[in-house]
C-alpha cells in the first residue's frame, strides 16, 4: 500500500465533500 494515510484521507475528505454537496442541494 503507497501512502494508505494519504490516500485515506484524501478519499474521506472527497466522501464530505460530497455530503455537503448533497445537503446543498437538498437546502436550494
Amino acid at each position: 500500500i503507497i501512502s494508505s494515510g494519504k490516500k485515506l484521507s484524501d478519499y474521506y475528505y472527497e466522501k464530505e465533500i460530497e455530503k455537503l454537496q448533497v445537503v446543498k442541494k437538498i437546502n436550494v
